[in-house]
């Protein structure tokens, strides 16, 4: 029967993996104690850090301008949805960037006004953002703007309008879709002229000839006529209706309706932050104090 050969190096240490995993422990509680002692420590130093910081954040929350936001519902007659979000973004990114002087020259307002829009985006009636929107067009949605002002309503809801209307290429598109609804228009009266022309004739045939209105002759239908002549009527409804009142890119459904009150953080919570952040402050500088005190320590007790 053999026998096992076993060296001492194939045993596992377990007594120094314990005093590892005890130094561990207490380097852990040990720094623990540390950093909760730094509070006793600096009692004084703390309270003043917390009252400090809620002063701050009572000062923060009474000068903090409120911001209103608004919203209107549009619509566009030339260009999809999403299309027409990437152009209003453009917008958006220099009220965010805070280039006053861009977008007062893009909207036509002076500096004053655009300093106090800080937002300007698009949404669904969702809720869910535009430019994933890529349904046709004639889809109404919303354009959010947030303003420091409410007496600029009015001049920003124009200035959005003028913006998106006086696009060059919308402007292209729209006189084309004008000049082509012109001709229809011409094209569907010369229509309806001749069917009326055909209908006296062939009311005055019936007349002359006194033969009842349901025989027929040379295959022509009189119902056909009227049925052709109020199809071509309703074709002119619906372009009149494009040239009248789908009549510019984007169509304003409801104008600027604001919130009745503006959008502030709460007291409550500017304190708290204020608060928090001047603990932390004080604490961090309680804690340099201790740590600078104790380093100084050893090294006068080693040129002793």
């Amino acid at each position: 029967m053999s026998e096992k050969n076993t060296h001492p190096d194939d045993y596992i240490n377990l007594g120094g993996l314990k005093r590892i995993a005890y130094q561990l422990l207490d380097l852990f509680f040990t720094s623990v104690n540390y950093l909760l002692s730094i509070f006793a420590k600096s009692k004084l130093l703390l309270l003043t850090g917390l009252i400090s910081g809620m002063i701050v954040g009572y000062s923060y929350f009474r000068t903090k301008v409120p911001t209103y936001e608004v919203s209107m519902i549009v619509q566009s007659t030339e260009l999809n949805n999403q299309t027409l979000a990437n152009i209003i973004d453009q917008l958006g990114t220099l009220a965010q960037a805070g280039s006053q002087q861009r977008l007062a020259d893009e909207l036509n307002i002076t500096p004053n006004q655009a300093s106090r829009i800080s937002l300007i985006s698009t949404r669904r009636f969702d809720g869910e953002p535009l430019d994933k929107d890529t349904s046709r067009v004639h889809q109404p949605f919303e354009i959010i703007a947030r303003i420091t002002d409410k007496d600029i309503t009015d001049k920003l809801q124009s200035a959005i309008i003028a913006y998106l209307n006086e696009n060059s290429y919308l402007t292209k598109v729209q006189d084309n879709r004008t000049r082509m609804n012109q001709e229809k228009i011409a094209f569907i009266d010369n229509e309806l002229a001749k069917l009326d022309t055909l209908k006296t004739e062939y009311n005055r045939f019936l007349t002359t000839a006194r033969i009842s209105a349901t025989v027929y002759y040379n295959a022509l239908n009189p119902a056909e006529i009227y049925d052709q002549s109020g199809k071509l009527m309703k074709e002119k409804e619906n372009v009149m209706r494009s040239l009248n009142v789908e009549n510019t890119p984007v169509l304003m459904i409801n104008g600027f309706n604001s919130t009745s009150e503006p959008q502030t953080s709460s007291l409550s919570r500017a304190l708290l932050l204020g608060a928090l952040v001047g603990l932390a402050i004080c604490y961090l500088l309680g804690l340099f104090v201790d740590l600078n005190r104790i380093i100084s320590g050893k090294r006068s007790s080693k040129k002793a």
